[in-house]
Formats: structure tokens, C-alpha cells, sequence
């Protein structure tokens, strides 16, 4: 669990009491948290999804002058009628709810970007709103029409929230940039929609691009649960395999995980070929189940020369520096590189201006939050509100190259838009490295 100062008082009430946010004097302690490491950056995915053509119905909406600013409405999970009292005080009693500390951090990360992107005369101004406010709800606040002029919704929400922006977005036409949510919340049809952190779909499809790009001559299996979310991850596999253009590449052996620990590792491992280099594929979201699957096969690595390829959610497992694991190559894809941010100066910058206002190490949400302000806030500056033909041409790039492409379930009308961009990452001994 995260250890929290409880100097937030005077945060919380600023923000309490006015919507324009224009600085922070929150002061917390933030994990220490393992990152993903930075690629190179001209080895982008190019064809995750199929990119259709998209019609531009916005373009007879832009603005014929530039705004005197580009409202920004930020929506993050702060919760402050719940943590904060009637006297404007937080307790100290119990620690602040996870989804208020990771609210938190990316809104710092958003208020540094917003600093930055005024530093560079880009006239850009921030409204917050609680996507937890029991006061002021949000279908109460778009009913009052405090958000109708904004030029773009940013959001670091999920759930309920994140379809009431959405729907929202798609009802007044302004683009929502959903920045930590990965999921589609069952959203169609709505091109205002745009999802930074990759959902499942996407990240089997990189996976499995990635497998046959890597171990394409190898062997490779494919371990799963017999539950909802591992069917629906073998689907996707299935489909991305039966869609790859590759002129060589390998079926996928598919194995069920029953939980049975020992019985289930003499079972796959008796289908491995020894001597020779052999692939695992975890399709499990639980970062504790991979870790037992891996453990279970760590006595194996060796003979068998094996190597994981695990989810996103596999980032961060300190166990996996244990000495056990020594010898084994494991996998994993990540949406931020963030693992070296000294390759990137302007992020080098943001870490040491960040630990001068907080006295901590930026968390992954507010470098994203950092990194997603200011994409989105060069992009406004460059083309305006409505810029969805130009999205991937910002000149805001960071350390995360964002490769958005039109995602579509049924129709022509894209279902949303999805960042596609996925890093993986290698972990041996330890060390984590580039793997694409």
C-alpha cells in the first residue's frame, strides 16, 4: 500500500474552492515504483488496427480564430467530499483512498505540463472538476452547462465515469483524451473518444505480433485460464494470428492453467522441448498468478531453455530480481516507457522540478499525466480543438510515442480511437532492457 503524508489540507481546500487550477502545494510521498524501459523510437507498430478511412465532419467546426485560451475540464477521482471535512481538514487517521492518490499524482503531472506549455506562450487553462464529487455529480455538472465550451476533456477516471464522459464527449463534440483507463468501457461509435492506455485487445495483438516477430522458428505455447478474460484473450490471439502477414510464423499451443500447481507443471513442461528454446505466453491479468506460473517453472529454464512473455501487469513484480529466477527471459508490453527517463531530458527536467515542489520521485500517473497534457496541449496550439486527422502529429512527443489509429466494431463510423504504441520490455537477472 502506498504511504501517504497527510499535508494535503491546504490542496484540498484550493481545490475545493476554485476550478481554475493554476499551481500545487500538495506535498506526498509517492512509491518507488519500477518503470518500463524506452525503446528505440523509430520501432513503432504500424499496423495495429487496420487504419480505414475516416471522414472529418469537425473540420466545418473549427474555430476561424485562435481562442484567447484552449479550455482544458479535468476530470480525476479525487473524492473530496469523502477525505476532506466540513472544516476543510483531511484526516490522518486512515491513509487516502488509492484512487485519490493516483488522481492526485497525475494532476500534479498535468499542472507541471500546464506550466510548461504557458513557459512555451501556449495559452492554455485548466479546469478541474471531482469525478467523485457527491455535491456536484457529473450528470448534474454537464447539465449545467459549466462544460459545454471546453476545447478538450482530459480524464483520469474509469467505470461509471468514464462512459458519463464520454457520452458527454460524443454528445457535445469536443474530443476526450481517456489517459489511464484501459478499457473501452463499452463504448461504440463515438469518434470523440480517444484511449491512451491500451486496452486488452490490443496489447494480445502486439503480443502476438511480438511473439512471431521474436520466436517465430520457436516453440510456442500458450497458457490460460478456462475463465471470461482468458477465452477472450486466446479470441484475440487467435484472430491477430489468422491477420499477421508474416511469411513465416508459428501456431500457438494452447494450454489450460487449472490451478493445480505441481500436477500442472509436469503436464506443460512434458510438452516442452528440451534443449532447445521454448515460449510461454501468460495471458493472465493477475501479476500474482503469473508469478506463480513463473516460479513453477523457474527450476525448468534452464533444460528448457524457457522464456515468458507475460501482460503489462507483470511490470513492477520486485520478486522477479530474486536469484530463483536467474536465467529466465521474461517478457512483458508497457504503454509508457518510462524504465530510463534520463534518455529524455525534458522529462530528466520534469523529475527534478517534481522532487523540488514534492520531495518525491514522480509516480508512472504523473509522468502520464505530464506526458498527456502536454501532447494534447501542443496539439491544440498546432491545430485546434478538433485535430483528428492530425492526431499523431503533435509536437509534443515526449519519451511515449502515441501512435493513435480508428478502432471499429460495426459500421464505418470508428468505435473510438485507441493509442496502439505498445513497448515490451525484457527482464533478466534483474535488469530490465528494450526487447523491441
Amino acid at each position: 500500500m502506498l504511504n501517504i503524508m497527510n499535508k494535503k489540507a491546504s490542496f484540498l481546500l484550493f481545490i475545493g474552492l476554485t476550478f481554475f487550477l493554476s499551481s500545487c502545494f500538495l506535498f506526498q510521498k509517492t512509491p518507488q515504483k519500477r518503470l518500463p524501459t524506452a525503446p528505440d523510437k523509430e520501432d513503432i507498430e504500424k499496423k495495429l488496427p487496420e487504419n480505414k478511412s475516416v471522414t472529418h465532419e469537425e473540420d466545418s467546426l473549427r474555430k476561424e480564430k485562435a481562442p484567447v485560451f484552449y479550455d482544458i475540464a479535468l476530470f480525476v477521482p479525487l473524492d473530496i467530499d469523502r477525505v476532506v471535512s466540513g472544516n476543510f481538514e483531511v484526516g490522518s487517521a486512515e491513509p487516502l483512498p488509492s484512487s485519490t492518490v493516483d488522481g492526485l499524482s497525475f494532476y500534479e503531472g498535468v499542472l507541471m505540463a500546464v506550466d510548461s506549455l504557458r513557459s512555451e506562450n501556449i495559452p492554455v487553462r485548466l479546469h478541474v472538476y471531482d469525478s467523485k464529487s457527491e455535491k456536484t455529480p457529473l450528470p448534474q455538472l454537464f447539465k449545467s452547462g459549466k462544460v459545454d465550451s471546453a476545447d478538450l476533456l482530459l480524464g483520469a477516471v474509469r467505470d461509471n465515469a468514464f462512459n458519463k464522459v464520454a457520452s458527454f464527449a460524443k454528445q457535445k463534440k469536443i474530443n476526450f483524451i481517456s489517459a489511464t483507463y484501459p478499457n473501452d468501457g463499452g463504448v461504440r461509435d463515438n469518434p470523440y473518444l480517444y484511449i491512451v492506455n491500451s486496452t486488452l485487445h490490443i496489447h494480445a495483438v502486439a503480443m502476438q505480433s511480438f511473439v512471431q516477430k521474436k520466436f517465430g522458428s520457436k516453440k510456442i505455447t500458450v497458457v490460460y485460464k478456462n475463465n471470461a478474460q482468458g477465452k477472450k484473450t486466446v479470441g484475440y490471439l487467435n484472430d491477430a494470428y489468422n491477420n499477421l502477414n508474416y511469411f513465416n510464423k508459428k501456431p500457438l499451443n494452447l494450454f489450460e492453467w487449472t490451478g493445480e500447481v505441481e500436477t500442472q507443471t509436469q503436464q506443460l513442461v512434458s510438452q516442452l522441448d528440451k534443449g532447445k528454446r521454448n515460449v510461454i505466453v501468460l495471458t493472465t491479468l493477475y501479476p500474482e498468478v503469473s508469478l506463480n506460473i513463473v516460479s513453477a517453472l523457474a527450476p525448468y529454464g534452464e533444460d528448457y531453455r524457457i522464456s515468458i512473455v507475460g501482460m503489462p501487469t507483470m511490470n513492477g513484480l520486485s520478486a522477479l530480481k530474486e536469484k530463483k529466477y536467474a536465467g529466465i527471459d521474461i517478457y512483458y508490453g508497457s504503454v509508457f516507457p518510462y524504465e530510463n527517463l534520463a534518455e529524455f531530458p525534458v522529462l530528466k527536467r520534469m523529475m527534478w522540478k517534481y522532487f523540488a515542489l514534492y520531495h518525491a520521485r514522480p509516480s508512472e500517473d504523473a509522468l502520464n499525466g505530464f506526458e498527456t497534457m502536454f501532447y494534447f496541449g501542443q496539439l491544440l496550439n498546432k491545430k485546434g480543438p478538433f485535430f483528428r486527422k492530425d492526431v499523431n502529429n503533435s509536437n509534443g512527443h515526449l519519451a511515449t510515442e502515441f501512435n493513435f489509429q480508428p478502432i471499429y466494431k460495426k459500421g464505418e463510423t470508428p468505435a473510438y480511437f485507441e493509442n496502439t504504441r505498445i513497448y515490451f520490455l525484457k527482464e533478466r537477472n534483474g535488469k530490465v532492457t528494450p526487447a523491441n
